[in-house]
């Protein structure tokens, strides 16, 4: 039958009512037999109830069955017990039944005393546990001692003194006798149990039946002649220790109530050292039973210890599993080093961060015989000074030569402290951890290139308004030269001089425009419209351009490998770009070369680590501009893309030619590299990213004359809204001008039908050329309206497509591209004509 049944009588599953019955009928038949073994011994007729171990088993099945089971149980004991002490103690009915009642009253009133003490669940699996249980114990049978060696003594004539000594003690060991191995085997013990006697079978049998062969053999002996206490009397007590060091407290409790059982029953007999044999002899039971309790308390003391040295080697276990994780988890490792020695413990993964067993580590000679050469120097001293106690503590970082051979860099603080076991004053250790910081060093760096690049955008920022603010009234005094200078050309063709003068100051002009558009280039906040581009056809355009203009000795060649290369962006920025790198390659080859410009296609697989940047997997267009010039210094190659940063001499560059061209790059997604050797040449590579849309031909809208029609031109600079006016007529329209933008818009809201089309300046006083653009749609919403603009400011291009500008002009005006633009919203279907104008 099982023992677990009478300790889970609540376990709330199917046919708990019959598994509850059971534990019922156990412990009745379980009280029952230890009731009979304790009238079978002659001592209890003529000491009634002395030795009555039945009540441990009773304090324990009421210390873990809950409450509301306890009728039932002492139910049990008051009819087991009177049925034994009637039918086979003998004694009188009244007495039978005091000595039963004692036996229900006892163990409750015992069991409700230490579960006030000691909390609902009583624990004697720790010393402190243990010793509560045991010290709760003794005022309480103390008590309910008195109390029936007193009720004795009145009624049945006996010696207080003997009465209560004999009585205390015999309480007191049938309880702990049996009790704890209740408490033992309950909650989940048995299977607990049961899995450590699978694996030590053969060392169980060993020990109790060595345990029982002992019993026998000391109790079942003689009573010596000379003495009571013969030296095999504890020969049994290495088996108790046995079964409580090895096996823990179940086993332990398990060998005392055996042990405890054959003592009684062969000193009961007459038989063993502390002989009782019936005779009225207190004393030799109270050696008996002081010896039974010198034995279990000593068992159960060191059983108890075994548990908690388990317990705290478990935690200990789990403490050191956790603390190992961590040191793990954060990648560090924990060192610990003796600076009289150099002997250098580890805590951590060595193999994971250094690459490096800790053996190969573990002192401080194969340390630093990894740490990096340049690095040794600052570690000089720092020992000392630990070691001394001069420094508390140190941080530092340095390089360490990781199992692979490379290196890595380390952080490594330490703290100097003393050694516990000598005290103040001896020698001092170090402790502290190693980190492997190079991935800070590489986010530092990184976060230095971000830093300077801020830099550098804020530099373009402050580039950018300025080119905004010099950008209209430069501009404006660029369509003054540049729109009289064009008119004068057409009027000088019959002058060689003098149209050689013309065009002098035109060449001049059309310099100074192209610096601006530079700087307005890589400083504009919005790029342009992106459309598919074929680029080999513009690279193309750039050679033909570079083969009619190159100095002596410089050859010029293309190479396209593939026609189809296709990418989004715009023309002109493309034009831009090789431009730029064509001219400072020729500006690298003084004394000749070969300029070389290739168009290609590349698919990359895996992601490719350029100079400065990395391209992503992809199909992207690859252009190369080469050169075999005197190249560019190692320590000035990454300066190169820099606003104003130039290796020409002072009045042979502005230093934004390259600037430009790594602008227009990251306006279109691209990437760029460079690649150089002083005395072999450079190479630029770009890498922009392919598209499959189709270019869409577009026919350009011929700069015919004009027949006649009105137009109303805008500009708040008097000369060059002169110069527009001569050139709109000389192009044979009929110009109408305004210097303010409001007195143009009072004069068409007068007369709406009047203007066949507007050209306006964007950035004037009042209203702005988008502004004034709204206002005029509102009288005429069809009116074609140009707008010209040298800096359109932030947001221009958004402004533009927002008021339904028809086309866009760059300031300076050409007499070429206002005809063209023109032409070109004058002849759209949807665009409305005044009616009765010239030529309708």
């Amino acid at each position: 039958m099982k023992l677990a049944a009478l300790f889970q009588p609540d376990t709330p599953a199917p046919g708990a009512a019959g598994r509850q019955a059971l534990a019922f009928a156990s412990f009745g038949t379980a009280y029952f037999l230890l009731c009979v073994y304790a009238a079978s011994l002659p001592v209890q007729v003529r000491f009634p109830l002395y030795i009555w171990p039945a009540d441990g088993l009773a304090l324990g099945v009421l210390l873990v069955a809950p409450a509301r089971r306890w009728p039932v149980y002492l139910a049990l004991v008051l009819v087991a017990s009177l049925a034994v002490i009637l039918g086979m103690v003998g004694l009188p009915v009244e007495r039978a039944v005091a000595a039963a009642l004692i036996n229900v009253v006892e163990p409750a009133i015992i069991a409700v005393g230490l579960q006030r003490l000691g909390g609902a669940r009583v624990e004697i699996d720790t010393l402190k546990g243990l010793g509560s249980f045991l010290i709760g114990m003794v005022p309480l049978v103390a008590v309910l001692t008195v109390a029936d060696s007193a009720v004795a003594m009145s009624r049945y004539d006996t010696t207080f003194r003997e009465q209560w000594s004999v009585t205390f003690v015999s309480d007191m060991l049938g309880m702990v006798l049996v009790a704890p191995l209740i408490l033992a085997w309950s909650h989940r013990g048995w299977s607990q149990a049961l899995t450590m006697a699978r694996a030590r079978t053969g060392e169980l049998v060993v020990l109790y039946a060595g345990l029982i062969i002992a019993a026998n053999y000391v109790f079942r002996a003689r009573p010596d002649a000379v003495t009571s206490f013969p030296s095999l009397s504890y020969l049994c007590a290495p088996f108790l220790i046995w079964a409580a060091l090895r096996f823990g407290l179940r086993a332990a409790t398990l060998g005392l109530a055996i042990f405890g059982f054959i003592c009684y029953w062969y000193s009961a007999q007459g038989l063993g050292p502390f002989s009782i044999g019936g005779v009225a002899d207190w004393r030799s039971l109270l050696q008996l039973q002081g010896y039974l309790a010198t034995m279990i308390i000593t068992t159960l003391f060191a059983a108890a210890l075994l548990v908690e040295r388990v317990v705290e080697g478990k935690a200990t276990e789990a403490w050191r599993r956790r603390y190992d994780a961590v040191i793990r988890a954060s990648d560090s490792l924990l060192y610990e080093l003796d600076p009289a020695s150099g002997t250098i413990v580890w805590d951590g993964d060595t193999l994971a961060v250094l690459g490096v067993a800790a053996e190969e580590i573990s002192h401080v000679r194969q340390w630093m015989a990894r740490v990096h050469p340049d690095d040794r120097m600052k570690l000089k001293g720092l020992r000392a000074r630990l070691m001394t106690g001069e420094l508390g503590e140190v941080s530092t970082e340095y390089r360490v030569r990781k199992g692979d051979g490379s290196y890595t860099s380390v952080g490594v603080n330490g703290y100097s402290i003393e050694n516990p076991q000598q005290g103040p004053g001896g020698t001092r250790r170090v402790i502290g951890f190693v980190n492997d910081v190079s991935a800070k060093i590489l986010a530092e760096e990184a976060r230095a290139r971000l830093e300077a690049q801020l830099k550098q955008a804020e530099k373009m920022e402050a580039v950018g308004r300025l080119a905004g603010g010099i950008a209209h009234d430069f501009n404006n005094i660029l369509g003054a030269i540049l729109g009289y200078g064009e008119l004068a050309q057409t009027r000088a063709a019959a002058d060689p001089t003098m149209k050689r003068y013309v065009d002098t100051i035109m060449n001049a002009g059309n310099r100074a425009k192209s610096l601006v558009t530079q700087i307005l280039s890589y400083s504009r906040a919005e790029g342009s419209a992106k459309n598919p581009v074929l680029v080999s056809p513009v690279a193309a355009e750039v050679c033909d351009l570079l083969s009619g203009s190159v100095p002596e000795g410089i050859e010029v060649r293309f190479e396209s490998r593939d026609e189809a290369v296709t990418v989004m962006g715009d023309p002109t920025r493309f034009h831009q770009l090789l431009m730029n790198l064509a001219t400072n390659a020729m500006q690298a080859m003084p004394e000749g070369g070969t300029l070389s410009i290739a168009v290609a296609s590349r698919h990359l697989d895996a992601p490719l680590k350029l100079r400065a940047a990395e391209v992503p997997v992809g199909d992207y267009a690859v252009v190369t501009v080469s050169d075999n010039g005197h190249g560019i210094k190692p320590e000035l190659i990454d300066r190169i893309f820099e606003p104003f940063f130039t290796t020409k001499p002072a009045g042979r560059g502005t230093g934004l030619g390259l600037a430009l061209v790594h602008t227009i790059v990251q306006e279109h997604a691209g990437y760029i590299d460079v690649a150089s050797t002083l005395g072999e040449g450079t190479t630029f590579t770009v890498f922009l990213p392919l598209t499959t849309q189709v270019p869409v031909r577009e026919e350009a809208a011929e700069a015919s004359a004009g027949r006649g029609q009105v137009v109303l031109a805008v500009d708040d600079e008097t000369a060059v809204l002169e110069a527009l006016e001569e050139m709109l007529a000389a192009l044979g329209y009929e110009p109408v001008g305004y210097s303010s933008s409001r007195a143009a818009l009072e004069a068409f809201q007068a007369d709406p039908k009047r203007f066949d089309a507007v050209v306006s300046d964007e950035v004037m006083p009042g209203l702005t050329g988008t502004q004034l653009t709204v206002e005029l749609r509102k009288a005429n919403p069809g009116i074609p309206v140009v707008i010209a603009t040298g800096f359109g400011g932030p947001g221009f291009e958004t402004r533009v497509l927002a008021a339904g500008v028809s086309r866009l002009l760059r300031k300076p005006y050409r007499m070429q591209e206002i005809g063209e633009a023109l032409a070109a919203v004058l002849s759209r279907p949807g665009d409305s004509r005044r009616s009765g104008s010239a030529g309708t």
